[in-house]
């Protein structure tokens, strides 16, 4: 979860920016574990210019490693571009704690200078741009799995309430990590005599190009970072669709960690359901098992479909707008969703 400082060299007003917009683009950056991506757009919401680099949670490539991503995809981004029209930048970076809010403000501030121009930054939390790529309402709750998982409640566009996110050491559960992890201990146990014969086992040492041991699985893990075991977060898909009864209960589990999120934030029966329902993260967002089971058992739950959320970096220019426009169209949204598509 990241609490925005607001920044002290422009003048605001009900927290928006008093700036000339005429001609005026802002920029919304989105930074996962797998991808970081920047959109430059208009304040009628046509796209200018989009980019991605690698990851950039600092959580898993650290500080050094995360600004560098976003330099890379910023940079990118603006190739073409007259850098001195951008009058905001909107970073959604994921794991960004409270307290580096300030720090992560000067360091894209410190960006954009080395690119020869100079705007206010600021930054939201990766749900609310997640959750505003995905609709114009300002009210409603965002699921996200994608290399890790979280869950929050948007009320009035800000994030009020969070639930994991926690990153893979103690949390993410149901992310495409997560998905991975339980993979790799399934073919573990059922290696050991512990758990069920499963198909998980050959298809996880084929994809990490090891012998079918214990040994073997828990030598090649442990050379590499734990988020790579994102990268097997497929094979648990292509193997509950062939029937692997093991493989299954993985998937289940996974939706079940993201259902029991959402109905933490908003218990189903309310008297009032939310607003919207945003899904987002390629676990959710892309064909696969998971996301069916999540979608058709929020539908039931909540009597209407989620909406996907499938560009946090048109999310977060949504949220720029909002900033420096006294109003912004719902056919401004959706002409920036659809322009980033």
């Amino acid at each position: 979860m990241i609490l925005y400082t607001r920044p002290t060299s422009v003048n605001c007003s009900h927290g928006r920016f008093l700036l000339t917009t005429e001609g005026g683009l802002v920029i919304g950056i989105d930074a996962g574990g797998s991808h970081t991506r920047a959109l430059v757009a208009g304040t009628d919401g046509q796209r200018v210019g989009a980019a991605s680099a690698a990851g950039a949670n600092p959580v898993v490539h650290g500080w050094d490693q995360a600004l560098t991503s976003v330099s890379g995809a910023l940079r990118a981004a603006l190739v073409g571009v007259d850098p001195n029209r951008v009058r905001l930048l909107v970073p959604a970076i994921a794991g960004i704690a409270a307290k580096d809010a300030s720090r992560l403000q000067a360091d894209v501030r410190s960006l954009c200078h080395a690119l020869g121009f100079a705007c206010p930054v600021y930054p939201v939390s990766d749900l609310e741009a997640a959750f505003a790529g995905g609709t114009a309402s300002t009210n409603g709750v965002v699921v996200l799995s994608g290399t890790g998982a979280v869950a929050g409640l948007i009320h009035d566009g800000r994030l009020v309430r969070q639930i994991d996110g926690y990153g893979w050491l103690v949390g993410d559960e149901g992310s495409g990590f997560w998905l991975g992890r339980e993979a790799v201990r399934a073919a573990l146990a059922a290696l050991d005599g512990r758990g069920s014969a499963t198909g998980l086992v050959a298809d996880v040492a084929e994809a990490l190009d090891v012998t079918q041991t214990p040994d073997g699985l828990v030598t090649e893990v442990y050379q590499h970072q734990p988020i790579r075991l994102a990268e097997l977060a497929p094979i648990v898909t292509k193997a509950a669709a062939a029937g692997d009864a093991v493989a299954i209960d993985i998937i289940r589990c996974a939706a079940d960690a993201l259902l029991t999120a959402v109905s933490a934030l908003h218990p189903p029966g309310r008297s009032r359901s939310p607003t919207r329902i945003v899904l987002a993260g390629g676990v959710l967002t892309g064909p696969g098992p998971v996301a069916d089971i999540v979608i058709e058992r929020l539908r039931a739950q909540y009597d209407r479909a989620p909406v996907l959320g499938t560009d946090g970096a048109a999310g977060a220019a949504w949220i720029g707008l909002g900033r420096i426009l006294q109003h912004r169209a719902p056919s401004t949204h959706a002409r920036l969703i659809q322009s980033a598509d």
